[in-house]
């Protein structure tokens, strides 16, 4: 412990009691860990709490609850004991839907998470799952994503709770919702505007009474207010710079890269504007470019764009670092934002790729432009920067091994768990 509040990570394990600065042994900080899927490495929102658990298991006493624990291709540290909730799930979202539905009307619901908001799960099982666990044991803190904050509440204000609680949050839920209305399309602006009335009625009057927040930024902080918890941290996401780093496999045909879920509104729209204002000039300049959308359930406007011989939308890969690899140039074209951090662009650095986006797609991420990325302030700056580095290969790399340095100083996982760890054990002492 006393490495890690120096800096350094620990590579054994400590014992059960620790000592700080010679002061008395101290136990190890007990944290349960409430998260609606099983945290793992793969997606942004889902992936702190398994960087946290893995580099500080062996330090802390963990207890993670949440619905589906399952295990896949990676693994939870053994010192993390897993409670799995056996709820029965379906693929189809309109029988999830029921299901969550039929939930809400329960005795259950009623008494204790009294959550009405239609457009999240809820699930008796689990909040019985919850209420059995904060009779058994007394935790130091509780550590929660916002989806599952109404299990806690009636317990927090019934004072059945002790421990302090930190939400953590990926977007400003009303904010994105306002943006996502901006969509030309009526059922995603009815679905936008659906989810905004929910979540104001339902969900965000609720993260006051809780001890502590997580952001990934200061905008994102101050799009969130008021409904802010009472202590708050910011906290960007990170990167796993060993699993995403530089590769000698680049193409030597001239290739562009978006990497994004392709069914989400920002990211659809963001690729309709770059093929309809900004490709036709790189095409135009380099006739033999080839464009990959590469993301899962794209969105029929994004597969028609594959009748364009030049343009290859693959749908879902195991994978996403041989297409990172491969490509010259990888593009971030946001115009509408949902106000938190971009992790593809991250990644696509660490893997020392040149990327250009627009402004609103590196906000707050703390980048130099044509330093370590390239942020084109218009439709013509974007695709002249856009040619220019598909024309040039040294430009390409200068940027590029930058654009390395930059992620590995400043958004490894490693160094955004000790920031974790730091602000947990300061809202435990406060």
């Amino acid at each position: 412990m006393l490495s890690l509040l120096a800096g350094i990570n620990c590579n054994y394990s400590i014992p059960e009691q620790v000592y700080l600065y010679g002061m008395a042994p101290v136990e190890k900080m007990k944290i349960l860990i409430l998260w609606p899927a099983t945290p793992h490495p793969f997606h942004p929102s889902y992936a702190r709490p398994y960087y946290f658990m893995k580099f500080y298991a062996s330090e802390t006493s963990i207890t993670l609850l949440s619905p589906h624990v399952n295990m896949q291709s990676f693994t939870l540290p053994s010192e993390v004991k897993c409670e799995a909730v056996p709820i029965h799930t379906f693929e189809s979202p309109y029988l999830k839907i029921l299901l969550s539905t039929i939930g809400r009307i329960t005795l259950t619901n009623m008494r204790y998470a009294r959550d009405f908001n239609l457009f999240k799960s809820y699930f008796p099982p689990f909040q019985r799952a919850i209420n059995s666990i904060i009779k058994r044991d007394d935790f130091d803190i509780i550590y929660s994503h916002y989806q599952v904050c109404s299990y806690l509440l009636r317990h927090k204000l019934a004072g059945r709770i002790n421990a302090p609680v930190i939400l953590e949050f990926f977007s400003p839920m009303l904010y994105a919702q306002r943006e996502f209305f901006k969509s030309e399309i009526l059922s995603e602006k009815l679905r936008a505007f659906a989810k905004y009335v929910s979540f104001r009625l339902f969900e965000v009057g609720r993260y006051k009474h809780f001890e502590g927040g997580i952001y990934v930024s200061k905008t994102h902080l101050e799009l969130s207010k008021p409904f802010l918890p009472k202590r708050c941290f910011i906290i960007p996401p990170g990167v796993d710079v060993e699993h995403f780093k530089p590769s000698n496999t680049c193409s030597n045909d001239p290739s562009l890269l978006f990497v994004g879920s392709m069914h989400y509104t920002p990211n659809i729209l963001g690729i309709l504007y770059f093929y309809s204002r900004v490709y036709p000039y790189v095409k135009r300049e380099v006739s033999h470019v080839r464009f990959y959308i590469v993301g899962r359930n794209p969105d029929a406007r994004i597969k028609k764009l594959g009748s364009d011989p030049s343009v290859i939308v693959t749908g879902t890969v195991k994978d996403v670092r041989p297409y990172l690899s491969t490509a010259n140039v990888f593009i971030n074209p946001v115009i509408i934002d949902d106000g938190g951090i971009k992790s593809k662009v991250l990644e696509a650095m660490a893997m020392g790729k040149a990327v250009v986006s627009t402004p609103l797609g590196v906000r707050d991420l703390g980048v130099t432009n044509e330093r370590n990325i390239i942020v084109a302030k218009n439709d013509e700056e974007f695709a002249e920067k856009v040619v220019s580095l598909l024309k040039d290969e040294n430009y390409r790399k200068r940027i590029g091994l930058e654009a390395r340095r930059f992620v590995e100083d400043n958004y490894s996982w490693e160094k955004q768990s000790r920031t974790l760890y730091m602000c947990l054990k300061e809202l435990m002492e406060r």
